[in-house]
């Protein structure tokens, strides 16, 4: 009994302050809550010789491999920068057993930044060597989710491109045409007269118009109040003063023509024009107008006869 004893105090103190932790029907875990709350310390007393002792040589900083000293002068210059940060541990801290070597501490941290308060749910992946316990990777999900997003959106993005979140994930993308070629009289197409709308986000699949040569393109904001912006479509072709107008929307993951067959006139797209409005007291309801018309009058749209409802 006295040596049981004496091996669960060497357990105990081994990897800072943790404990040890066992429940029927799951794997043993590690609580390295006195190490997170170390780390967590050491950035609020802004004590990089505190946050030396708990990291290891190499360390996954933010999806980064860097040795210690750079992430400790990384440490240096955010403090120096900002003298009133503060982070707070909100809640539990889950531990999961990644392997017999590894244990990932997840907790939700309260940043305190310049007046401005952003909780991120937040990770440690700690090692564990003999009797020694280190961390060894350091990261948030909303960090994760913003180099993801990163990763899948081209830098490539023409001249002209329009900006908008047109999938409804609170981050902007850009959207822009890729005419069909035509012959040297510019009378036909060399191939299929079909356009298409592409994006720098490579999720958003492309939109292809046929029977178009050029497209004016409009972002129109969130018509129908999805969290997503609608797209206007004006296509052009050889011949004809009236066009038909499509509006698009992301539904379910898949482009849909909210809006068809409206006819617009093109010299009604000046610059700066946006030919479709939300209607003030309908928000299933858009009205159009043309570009002489003023759409601040309070009596407009009730006047005007083109009101369109969304599908």
């Amino acid at each position: 009994m006295k040596y049981l004893l004496v091996f669960w105090l060497v357990v105990l103190v081994g990897c800072g302050d943790a404990t040890l932790n066992s429940t029927v029907g799951e794997t043993k875990q590690l609580e390295f809550t006195t190490i997170v709350n170390q780390w967590n310390d050491a950035h609020n007393t802004k004590d990089v010789g505190q946050l030396s002792d708990l990291y290891s040589e190499n360390v996954n900083f933010y999806q980064t491999e860097l040795d210690k000293n750079s992430v400790l002068e990384k440490k240096l210059s955010f403090f120096k920068k900002n003298p009133d940060y503060v982070q707070i541990i909100l809640g539990e801290i889950r531990i999961d057993n990644l392997d017999e070597n590894h244990v990932k501490c997840n907790f939700v941290k309260r940043v305190i930044i310049n007046g401005k308060t952003t909780d991120y749910p937040s990770y440690l992946v700690i090692s564990r060597t003999d009797a020694t316990c280190y961390i060894q990777t350091e990261g948030d999900m909303v960090t994760d989710q913003n180099l993801v997003n990163r990763s899948r959106k081209s830098s490539n993005i023409p001249d002209g491109a329009i900006k908008g979140d047109y999938d409804g994930d609170g981050t902007y993308e850009y959207m822009w045409v890729e005419s069909p070629k035509l012959n040297q009289d510019d009378n036909d197409c060399i191939g299929e007269c079909t356009s298409y709308i592409r994006f720098n986000d490579k999720l958003i699949s492309t939109i292809s118009v046929e029977s178009s040569i050029d497209l004016t393109l409009i972002n129109h904001g969130d018509l129908n109040e999805d969290g997503a912006d609608e797209i206007g479509v004006l296509p052009t072709w050889f011949s004809s003063n009236w066009k038909s107008f499509k509006v698009y929307s992301k539904k379910t993951g898949n482009w849909n023509e909210v809006i068809q067959f409206v006819t617009f006139i093109p010299n009604w797209f000046e610059p700066g024009y946006t030919p479709l409005r939300k209607h003030p007291r309908n928000s299933k309801k858009v009205y159009i107008y043309p570009a002489n018309e003023d759409p601040e009058d309070p009596n407009f749209c009730e006047s005007y006869e083109k009101l369109i409802e969304l599908k």
